[in-house]
């Protein structure tokens, strides 16, 4: 009787000890799922940010681009006085 008492005292033990480490792995779980899911969302923000960025960019390209073509042009119709010629 004794034996068994003991038994089934260290069975009750190993059940709470168990139950205990499956709260502390679900707790691990959670908050491994709350980094995660926090992690992506970072993720995708910077990824927006990056395509903003990036239209930014290609916007400032295409108005070097058109700057360089009005120098061009000031600088072709633009008469300096010594290369000057009359034509008749």
């Amino acid at each position: 009787m004794l034996l068994l008492c003991l038994f089934l005292s260290q069975e009750q033990n190993t059940s709470e000890t168990q139950a205990k480490q499956r709260g502390g792995l679900q707790a691990t779980i959670d908050n491994l799922t709350a980094q995660l899911v926090s992690a992506e969302e970072s993720m995708l923000n910077k990824q927006e940010e990056m395509k903003a960025l990036s239209r930014r960019v290609d916007e400032l390209k295409l108005q070097n681009e058109q700057v360089c073509l009005y120098q061009a042009q000031v600088r072709q119709y633009t008469v300096k006085p010594a290369l000057k010629t009359t034509c008749i």
